[in-house]
């Protein structure tokens, strides 16, 4: 599942070249979300019961485990510094989920 925003982020992905990297992470959340390495990181706060895995230094996938579905939902692949004050991740990210599996292949399901 990926939310809209995610979407978007994938069509960032790919105009950067780190769509292969991406495509890794989500091949290991679909086998395991809890696998290591690589190492996720428990996100805290708004984003509290997210998990977070980095792409690369700057843009983290950052995923939630929906377990009564059994599936995992991504929420972003892009850095949330961008986005500027007043422009909150949690916003974009709770209000705008929907079930998608065309922005990227291996739709991450449980």
């Amino acid at each position: 599942m990926f939310t809209k925003q995610a979407q978007k982020d994938a069509r960032r992905l790919q105009s950067t070249g780190l769509r292969p990297k991406a495509e890794q992470l989500l091949i290991i959340l679909a086998a395991d979300p809890f696998q290591k390495p690589p190492a996720f990181e428990k996100l805290l706060g708004d984003l509290r019961g997210a998990y977070s895995r980095r792409i690369n230094i700057q843009h983290p996938l950052v995923y939630r485990i929906v377990e009564d579905e059994r599936a995992v939902k991504v929420l972003r692949m892009w850095t949330h510094y961008e986005l500027g004050s007043g422009n909150g991740l949690v916003g974009s990210v709770q209000t705008k989920g929907e079930e998608v599996c065309s922005a990227l292949p291996g739709c991450a399901r449980i």
